[in-house]
């Protein structure tokens, strides 16, 4: 049996590096039916350490256990190894984000460094930690969804070398399924690979993209100051970070009479037959990420070689270049807030590898929107809260209204793919027949259609701000009792939950 505080104790006092673990030393010198101990995530991928494995002995899980090692950033795992004959290899991937570890009270001492601290561990952490005891030992995992995740595989399989968790995770299995069906080529066979280098008496004071600007949305206005590399930058070029665990990338578009260059641990892909920007999208990805993973060598840091991206399969696109162009210009921040319909724009129809790679786009782009949304609010609903605090009512009514009413012109626009800020949307009148612009009540009306049966009753709490708006409208120069602090409150905390609805939201 497994005993997990045991194997986190044998751990100390152990050192481990990027090429040497004194502890498997240790460990494996005797002889045993199983082997389980606490080392760094992906010793076993570098090099040829999986030699160190004795003869006849298999993966028989791996579970990860996170950063708790004082004073390294080393990711610690559980290994368990066993002479062949189980039926099943286990698995566990961390997913609590929170701190592991309460932080030490007072100075930290040079005997602290290489401890685990078990009496700090969180509640939540400790659940997990016994959760992977549990399953490491062949029971069933008690373990809510947020903390961790728990799977298993046939023994045959395991991929050579691969000792990673999330190499077998259910969604990157299924991944590399799909990667074996789909039509692929080399990198090297699409575009040309470039690694910058430092230049000897280059110049230092020219404009250098380093990693931190490899992110969406793209802002390439204020790259600082360094030293030349040997790339400077052309438009249209791929950047992609080689160091870290995300494979991050950007396609360059930055005009401009000076030069900027590549900074080091970084790529510049530059594409002969393929879509920049779909190529972007492609080696950013999880799909790719993934199959990336398998590549990358490292311990304290992953890193990819020319080598390795020369040989990495690309899934040819089917789908309109114009497609994967429009969807850049959303995630790069270069178009405005945006209700086109891109579907129009796919052409053929996408490969099993673009239907994955397209949900995950589409994730994106609805978390930039709702981003846009929110920064498109930000300063009304700033003013909406300054009105409450100061008791101006009547004015923290109407301007809930105004947000109400924005919001749902911006929802209806995303569905009918118009912006309906610039064009009149239009209702049949049910007295006289005719077309007439939409009012409040409109729109209220029609999310309600278009969402049933959900949002029922954030369409009644739509309605009550409505009418609460229309109240203080008729009555703006007569007092009354209902304009007031509580019905202020009622506005606005109904407000809240419609915009949630939204991914905004009025209330802290």
């Amino acid at each position: 049996m497994i005993d997990l505080k045991k194997c986190l104790s044998d751990r100390e006092g152990f050192l481990v590096s990027g090429t040497h673990d004194e502890l498997v030393d240790l460990v494996f010198s005797d002889e045993s039916d199983e082997y389980a101990f606490i080392g760094a995530r992906g010793f076993f991928d570098t090099g040829k350490k999986h030699d160190l494995i004795p003869d006849g002995y298999l993966l028989r899980g791996v579970f990860e256990l996170g950063e708790i090692m004082s004073g390294t950033s080393l990711f610690l795992v559980l290994y368990v190894f066993a002479r062949q004959g189980f039926k099943e290899c286990r698995f566990s991937t961390l997913k609590l984000k929170k701190p592991l570890v309460a932080k030490a009270r007072g100075p930290r001492g040079v005997r602290d460094l290489c401890k685990i601290p078990v009496d700090r561990f969180s509640d939540d952490f400790q659940t997990y930690l016994q959760a992977v005891e549990d399953y490491s030992n062949g029971r069933s995992p008690n373990c809510p969804s947020g903390l961790g995740a728990f799977f298993g595989i046939p023994p045959h399989d395991l991929a050579e070398g691969r000792f990673t968790p999330a190499f077998y995770s259910p969604r990157n299995r299924e991944i590399r399924r799909t990667l074996e069906k789909s039509e692929t080529t080399a990198l090297s066979e699409v575009a040309e690979i470039l690694m910058p280098r430092k230049v000897t008496d280059a110049g230092r004071n020219v404009l250098v993209l380093r990693p931190r600007n490899i992110k969406f949305p793209v802002h390439l206005d204020s790259l600082e100051r360094g030293e030349a590399t040997t790339v400077p930058l052309r438009k249209g070029d791929i950047v992609m970070c080689l160091v870290g665990e995300e494979n991050r990338a950007i396609v360059f578009d930055r005009d401009g009479d000076e030069p900027v260059y590549a900074g080091t641990s970084m790529a510049v892909i530059r594409t002969t037959g393929i879509s920049p920007e779909y190529l972007c999208f492609y080696l950013s990805s999880d799909i790719a990420k993934q199959a990336l993973s398998s590549l990358a060598g490292g311990i304290i840091m992953k890193h990819l070689t020319l080598r390795d991206l020369s040989a990495f399969p690309v899934v040819k696109p089917t789908m309109d270049e114009k497609y994967y162009l429009s969807e850049y210009a959303i995630l790069s921040g270069h178009a405005s807030r945006d209700y086109k319909d891109l579907e129009c724009l796919k052409g053929a129809e996408p490969s099993a590898t673009e239907e994955i790679l397209d949900a995950e786009i589409a994730e994106k782009i609805q978390a930039y929107n709702e981003g846009q949304l929110r920064s498109f609010l930000s300063s009304d609903i700033e003013e909406l809260n300054t009105c409450f605090s100061h008791g101006a009512y009547k004015a923290a009514i109407i301007l809930a209204g105004s947000i109400l009413e924005a919001v749902l012109i911006d929802w209806i626009s995303e569905i009918n793919h118009v912006n309906y800020f610039e064009e009149d949307y239009l209702v049949r009148d049910r007295k006289n027949g005719r077309m007439r612009r939409a009012d409040l009540i409109d729109y209220i009306n029609e999310i309600k259609y278009l969402e049933r049966p959900h949002w029922m009753k954030e369409a009644d709490m739509a309605h009550q701000i409505r009418k609460k708006r229309n109240l203080v409208h008729a009555k703006l120069c007569i007092d009354t009792n209902e304009v007031n602090e509580e019905t202020a409150r009622m506005v606005i905390e109904y407000l809240d939950k419609v915009l949630r609805t939204r991914g905004a939201h009025c209330l802290g």
